[in-house]
C-alpha cells in the first residue's frame, strides 16, 4: 500500500508491455516509465495464449481493453484542469455490434479467450504477437 499526496505526486496506470494482454514485472514497468514507486494492482491470466489480460475492466488512454467482470468494484484516475483524483465503484460493461439496418449482436467481451457462443472483439493494443511469438504489425 502506498500513501500519495495527489497534489505533490502523478500517478499512471500502466499494462505489462503496453498492451491489452503480455506479462511483465513491475519492477520493469517501473523502469520504462521512471517510476518512484509501483504497485501490481489488478488479476490478470497467468497461462494460455493471453497471459496478462486483465481480468476486470481496464480502460488506458482513453481506450477499453478489457470488459468489467460481473460488475466488480473498481479504481480509476481521472485528470481534470491539471489535477488527478481517484474514483471507484461499479462498473458494468454492454456493447453491441449492428450489421444493416436491424441485425444485432451483443458483444460478450474485449481481448480474451472466447467460450462457447460469445462474440468478443479484439482491439488494435491486443498484442503486437501473434500465439506463436512472432511480431503482428497493428495500426
Amino acid at each position: 500500500m502506498l500513501r500519495i499526496d495527489l497534489t505533490k505526486a502523478r500517478l499512471r496506470m500502466v499494462h505489462a508491455m503496453d498492451e491489452a494482454v503480455g506479462l511483465e514485472t513491475v519492477s520493469s514497468m517501473a523502469a520504462r516509465y521512471g517510476a518512484l514507486a509501483a504497485i501490481n494492482s489488478g488479476y490478470f491470466r497467468t497461462t494460455g495464449t493471453y497471459r496478462g489480460d486483465s481480468v476486470g475492466v481496464e480502460v488506458l488512454d482513453g481506450k477499453i481493453l478489457s470488459e468489467s467482470n460481473n460488475g466488480r468494484a473498481a479504481v480509476g484516475l481521472i485528470e481534470a484542469n491539471g489535477a488527478q483524483q481517484m474514483v471507484f465503484g461499479h462498473v458494468v460493461f454492454t456493447g453491441e455490434l449492428i450489421a444493416g439496418a436491424t441485425t444485432k449482436h451483443p458483444i460478450n467481451g474485449l481481448n480474451r479467450p472466447r467460450a462457447d457462443n460469445e462474440l468478443i472483439v479484439f482491439t488494435p493494443r491486443i498484442s503486437s504477437h501473434n500465439p506463436d511469438g512472432s511480431q503482428r504489425r497493428l495500426s
